[in-house]
Order: C-alpha cells, then sequence, then structure tokens
C-alpha cells in the first residue's frame, strides 16, 4: 500500500481529516428512524449534515481563496438523503485533499473571514492552522451529535469519535 504524501507537518491537517472521516463514518451508521425531523432537543441528521457541508465548503473558500460554492439551506432537509450523503462525502473529500496539499507556509497565512461564512468572525486573522483546530473542534462536537441520534434510534455498532487513525499512523 502506498503512503500518502503530505505537504505539511502539522498534527491538526491530520487531526481535522480523523474529525472529517469520523463524521461521515457516524452519518453512515444512523438507522434510517434517525433520518428524519429532529428528536427532542436534538438537531435533525439532516440540518447537521447541511450545516456540517457548509462549513467544509467555508474552509476551503477561505484557504483556496475562492469563491463559496455550496450555500446550502435548509430546503435541501427535503431532499433526497442519498444526495445529501453524496454531497457531504464530497466536500469532504476536497476538505481531506486541502489538508494533505496545504503546505507547513501556507498553514501560518492568515485567513479572511467573509460575512456569508459560517465560520465564526472571531477567527478572521487567524491562521490556517488554527481553523483547522477549530475545523475539528467543530466536527467531533457534531460527531458526538449524530452518534447520540444514532444510538438514540437503536443502531447497534457505534463508535465514539476519535479514532485517530490518520493521526496516529503519521507519529
Amino acid at each position: 500500500m502506498q503512503e500518502t504524501i503530505f505537504n505539511n507537518d502539522s498534527p491538526l491537517t491530520l487531526l481535522a481529516i480523523d474529525a472529517v472521516r469520523d463524521f461521515q463514518r457516524t452519518v453512515s451508521s444512523v438507522p434510517a428512524p434517525g433520518l428524519g425531523g429532529s428528536i427532542g432537543r436534538l438537531n435533525s441528521v439532516r440540518s447537521t449534515i447541511i450545516h456540517i457541508i457548509n462549513q467544509l465548503d467555508s474552509v476551503i473558500t477561505i484557504i483556496s481563496e475562492t469563491e463559496q460554492s455550496a450555500h446550502l439551506d435548509e430546503q435541501l432537509e427535503t431532499s433526497n438523503f442519498d444526495k445529501l450523503t453524496t454531497l457531504l462525502n464530497f466536500y469532504s473529500e476536497k476538505t481531506i485533499t486541502l489538508c494533505k496539499k496545504i503546505t507547513n507556509t501556507d498553514l501560518t497565512q492568515p485567513i479572511q473571514i467573509s460575512d456569508l461564512s459560517i465560520i465564526p468572525s472571531q477567527y478572521n486573522g487567524a491562521s490556517c492552522e488554527q481553523l483547522f483546530a477549530w475545523t475539528a473542534a467543530h466536527l467531533f462536537t457534531h460527531t458526538g451529535e449524530i452518534a447520540t441520534i444514532a444510538f438514540l434510534m437503536g443502531a447497534k455498532d457505534i463508535k465514539l469519535p476519535g479514532e485517530m487513525r490518520a493521526s496516529l499512523q503519521k507519529s
């Protein structure tokens, strides 16, 4: 098996990869009843996925200095769940590729947050590496939320977020 080449040595890019993969894995573990509306005070799985897609798109946009492309809204919540997970997988892979390709120099560059971004405005001027740290923390939080829904809906094989496969292999 060929080892993936990274253009940086930041543990935070590896942590972000782990967070993205854990979120994808957890979403795929939710039984069908959990794919409907919200449960009590928990967000619906669909609205959380839309939120994360918007976050990943914002991260890609900010770091790549391109126009944000997703701008997803809650109307997607009623669309086909397979289409939604396909979009999640697309933005997840783009984020993972970005984590692998970004250089150490680029990680130290300050970021500019636009008014349209879901990234908190206090991160304006922070480094790309700090943005990856926030991204990982944010993803792990929502992964726990999705895992809770999966558990409540009777999922049998639920793993807690944080297997750290990428992070631990690189060390």
